[in-house]
C-alpha cells in the first residue's frame, strides 16, 4: 500500500469556505495543507453564519470520505500528472488526477509561474481581552477608516456559563507594507479601539460613589476607564496572483454566493446526498427538541 497511487477525476485544492462549498456541492474530493475557516463574525448576504456553513461542509465531506488526508498534510506538491502529499507521520501519498480546481495557490507547491502578481491587501483581526468595560449593550462599532474598520463585541470565551461579559475583535484592512509599521501595530489598534468604545458610551467598572452627585453631576457613581489587553493577531491575505488555466489546472475565482446560488451544479455523489438529507433531518429534530 505504500507504493499505491490513488486516482481521482477531479480534486478541489483549498481549505477556505469557497473551496469547501464547491467540493460539497459537486461531490468532489478536497485536499489542503491547512484549514482556513471564516471567523465567527462573517455572514452571507442572507445572514447565515459562514463559520457554521464551513463546519457543516467539513463534517459531511469527512463522513463521506472526500477529505483525502484531512489535516494530516505537511506538504502538497505537483509532480507532472501526480500530486505528492507528505503527511505528518512521514508517509508519502501519490494521487493521480484529471483536473484540479484550485482555490488557494498557497496550499500546493510547484505551480506554474503567475502571469500577474497582485498588490497584496490583508484583513487583520486583533483579538482583545477586555479587563474593564465588559458589560454594555453594544455588539458592533464601525469607523470610516480601513484601520479598525469594525469592532465586534462577543460573549467572552474566557468565562464559563451564561453571562453578559464581552471581549472584542477589531478588524482592519491594510496593505502589505503597513503590516510591519508601528502605526498599524496592536498597540495603535488598542488606542483606537479604546477611543471608539469611549465615544460609544462604554465605561469601565464602577469605582465608588460620585461625591459631586447630585449637585454638580447627574451620575451617582464614578467609573474607571476602559481597559483592554491584546490577545492575538490573525492576518489573512485577501488578494491572489493571476494564473493561466491549463487542461489540468483551473484557478477558481468564485464567491460562496456564486456557488450556493448556482442552478447548474449537479452532485452525483449519492452517499454525500444521503448524508446531507440525514444531517438536515437530525438538525430539524434537534431544533424541535429545544
Amino acid at each position: 500500500m505504500r507504493e499505491h497511487t490513488y486516482k481521482f477525476k477531479q480534486i478541489v485544492v483549498g481549505g477556505n469556505l469557497t473551496a469547501m462549498i464547491y467540493a460539497f456541492k459537486h461531490g468532489y474530493p478536497i485536499i489542503y495543507k491547512s484549514p482556513n475557516p471564516p471567523h465567527k463574525f462573517d455572514t452571507l448576504y442572507n445572514g447565515f453564519s459562514k463559520k457554521d456553513i464551513y463546519e457543516s461542509c467539513c463534517l459531511l465531506l469527512s463522513l463521506s470520505g472526500l477529505m483525502l488526508v484531512g489535516d494530516k498534510a505537511e506538504s502538497i506538491r505537483l509532480d507532472k500528472d501526480l500530486i505528492k502529499v507528505s503527511t505528518s507521520n512521514a508517509r508519502l501519498i501519490r494521487i493521480e488526477y484529471d483536473k484540479l480546481f484550485i482555490f488557494e495557490e498557497e496550499q500546493i507547491d510547484n505551480l506554474p509561474m503567475p502571469t500577474e502578481q497582485s498588490t497584496k491587501q490583508f484583513q487583520v483581526i486583533d483579538w482583545f481581552n477586555v479587563r474593564s468595560g465588559m458589560r454594555h449593550e453594544h455588539d458592533k462599532a464601525e469607523s470610516n477608516s480601513d484601520f479598525v474598520k469594525t469592532i465586534h463585541f462577543y460573549p467572552s470565551d474566557r468565562i464559563d456559563g451564561n453571562h453578559d461579559k464581552k471581549d472584542l475583535a477589531a478588524i482592519s484592512y491594510i496593505a502589505e507594507e503597513q503590516l510591519d509599521m508601528f502605526e498599524y501595530s496592536p498597540t495603535y489598534v488598542r488606542f483606537k479601539v479604546e477611543k471608539m468604545m469611549k465615544n460609544a458610551g462604554i465605561r469601565g467598572t464602577r469605582n465608588g460613589k460620585n461625591p459631586l452627585y447630585p449637585e454638580k453631576s447627574n451620575q451617582p457613581y464614578k467609573y474607571r476607564s476602559v481597559k483592554i489587553e491584546p490577545d492575538r493577531r490573525e492576518i489573512v491575505c485577501l488578494t491572489r496572483d493571476k494564473y493561466s488555466n491549463t487542461d489540468k489546472l483551473k484557478f477558481m475565482h468564485l464567491a460562496p454566493e456564486d456557488i450556493l446560488n448556482s442552478k447548474t451544479i449537479k452532485n452525483n455523489n449519492r452517499y454525500l446526498q444521503k448524508l446531507q438529507e440525514t444531517w438536515k433531518q437530525a438538525r430539524e429534530i434537534l431544533n424541535l427538541s429545544t
